[in-house]
């Protein structure tokens, strides 16, 4: 209720059982604040936090964290969340008394949605160092900050803020503020005089330009501005930030950046993902990641120098046609993406980037894949999917430490013999090619882990498929396989398998050697029946099959394997729709 509870009532309530006149005078006098301040006719709170009066008698505390109340089950808050009434949201009030908390260095009132912090907070807690006031529903902050002279860390993510109060600069001992997830549209100009800030988190605001005064900040390491509507950034702002490690611009209106941040000379992060910028940033010599992707870069320029410490480097989403072959100076470079662009190929010198382990070619205009990539000896992660390749070439057997290799999405008609050599290879996504079937070298690989082969047109597979004794992925759906060899039984490893959508019409007697097979899927083949090879795939969990294949009773043997299922799925092939059963986990019968 709005009045404070009795002194009678239980450990949480305040009670006045001191003798000292002026001592109970003073606890009378704020008692008439408290009323005065839960009898605002202007109040939008419901529920108020009432700090007991034996907080001071824990001399040894300096924690404190207050969470939400967890509604009974059925109840309207919801477990930790905001309590609703009637559709409105209830915020609630704190109040303390001045010198309950002197002692405390960590308070965190996260969750609480207080509305607004009490004054008292600002003038009660000179020993404060950590604030966590995330999702409080603050609308505003108390204006006078300038008592929290400790306070090193101040959590105010997730709020409703539209301004913060100029008093913030004063807080010159603040490391690490995180105003992130609110409306702010604008920081206090002065905000240059918090000297001691190291960590600046401001993503997901309002915020159209940057205070001058930020490039004061000259310890500053972090700074995240990322999903704001910047569209230019001051030179001043940014032009003494030379402890400046990383910083995060992404997903703003940007057209280009300043020519300050080559003073930048500590800068080892820039990610600038998602704006309009049509060149590259100026050099900075300690820049190791650069994060360029859906920006509308058309070219890059005919030195990259300035760039030769990059390690890792994404122009995903942009519009490049070609790249240079200065593109050969960044020999630091082990990760690059060049996914969504509009590449038909690469120069030669492409294939000096010795250093490379994770390339991404995706979503290009690729029809031969260029022999350069089979000099990059050291890569481990090839991505070549949705191109128009026809083939792979002869020499990928070079890249003997490749263990990922996705080329879905293109028209290869056949895979090399050489493909053998790849014996480290564990994740081969070969699905919606035109594959008709494969060599019989392909048996080699033996550490493939996860294999893709859906949406081709194999029509078998080798005898020897079962040496791919790794496989715990297989996907088969949409081909034209009519039988399946003897050796599949001898994958032993096999967990999830997708054969359907082909034309089978029974399973090799070897397939309930599939110990460990936990999800099958069998619909639209050609079976009449569940095959009774599966009688002994007693770990199968679930199942995909048709209507045909339950249209005769299953025998003994077949309904072994029904009664372990959790999940059965049935599809009629007339309809679109399919049929959900689901075993539950106590169900014994």
């Amino acid at each position: 209720g709005p009045t404070p509870p009795p002194a009678s009532s239980s450990s949480s309530s305040t009670s006045f059982s001191t003798s000292s006149p002026a001592v109970h005078a003073a606890q009378h006098s704020e008692l008439a604040y408290f009323h005065a301040a839960a009898a605002d006719p202007t109040a939008t709170s419901s529920i108020v936090l009432w700090l007991p009066d034996w907080l001071p008698h824990l001399p040894r505390l300096r924690r404190l964290a207050i969470r939400p109340a967890r509604s009974r089950r059925g109840g309207s808050g919801g477990s930790g969340g905001p309590l609703l009434q009637g559709g409105r949201l209830l915020t609630s009030r704190m109040w303390m008394r001045r010198s309950a908390l002197h002692h405390i260095t960590r308070l965190s009132l996260s969750g609480t949605f207080l509305g607004a912090l009490p004054a008292e907070l600002t003038s009660g807690l000179p020993g404060l160092q950590f604030l966590a006031a995330s999702r409080c529903h603050l609308s505003s902050l108390p204006p006078h900050m300038e008592g929290l002279g400790a306070l090193t860390h101040l959590d105010l993510s997730h709020n409703n803020l539209r301004l913060l109060p100029p008093q913030l600069s004063s807080l010159t001992a603040l490391h690490h503020l995180d105003a992130s997830h609110n409306r702010l549209q604008e920081l206090p100009a002065g905000i240059g005089a918090a000297s001691a800030l190291r960590t600046l988190q401001l993503g997901r605001n309002q915020l159209r330009s940057l205070p001058s005064s930020l490039g004061q900040l000259a310890c500053l390491a972090h700074l995240s501005v990322q999903h704001n509507h910047l569209v230019l950034i001051e030179p001043e702002a940014v032009s003494g930030l030379v402890q400046l490690s990383m910083l995060d611009l992404s997903n703003n209106r940007l057209l280009a950046l300043p020519s300050t941040m080559s003073a930048l000379t500590s800068l080892a992060v820039l990610d600038i993902t998602a704006n309009n910028t049509d060149s590259m940033p100026p050099g900075l010599p300690a820049l190791i990641n650069l994060k360029m992707a859906s920006n509308s870069i058309m070219a890059l320029p005919d030195s990259l120098e300035a760039f030769k410490q990059l390690h890792a480097l994404d122009l995903s989403g942009n519009a490049l046609e070609l790249l240079p072959p200065c593109i050969s100076c960044l020999t630091l470079l082990s990760s690059l993406s060049l996914q969504n662009n509009l590449l038909r190929g690469l120069p030669d010198a492409f294939g000096e980037l010795g250093a490379m382990v994770q390339l991404d070619l995706s979503v290009n205009a690729l029809e031969l894949l260029p022999l350069c990539i089979t000099k990059l000896t050291k890569l481990e992660h090839l991505d070549v999917s949705c191109n128009a390749l026809q083939q792979l070439p002869t020499a990928m057997s070079e890249l003997i430490r490749l263990t990922c290799l996705d080329s879905s999405r293109n028209q290869l008609q056949f895979l090399p013999p050489s493909v053998a050599a790849l014996m480290g290879l564990q994740r081969l996504d070969l699905r919606m090619n035109c594959l008709r079937y494969l060599p019989d070298s392909f048996c080699k690989l033996g550490r493939l882990d996860w294999l893709d082969l859906s949406s081709n047109h194999l029509e078998y597979l080798p005898l020897g498929f079962g040496a791919l004794s790794s496989l715990r992925h297989l996907d088969l759906h949409s081909n034209q396989l009519a039988l399946l060899p003897l050796s599949l039984g001898l994958l032993s490893c096999l967990e999830w398998a997708d054969l359907s959508c082909n034309s089978l019409k029974n399973l090799p007697p070897s397939v309930g050697e599939l110990g460990r097979l936990e999800h099958l899927r069998l619909n639209s083949n050609l079976f009449q029946a569940l095959p009774k090879e599966m009688a002994d795939l007693t770990g199968l969990r679930t199942l995909f099959v048709s209507c045909e294949a339950l249209r005769c009773m299953p025998g003994d043997a077949e309904l072994r394997v029904l009664r372990h299922l959790k999940n059965l799925y049935v599809f009629d092939q007339s309809t679109p729709d399919d049929m959900f059963v689901t075993v539950d986990d106590d169900d014994d019968e």
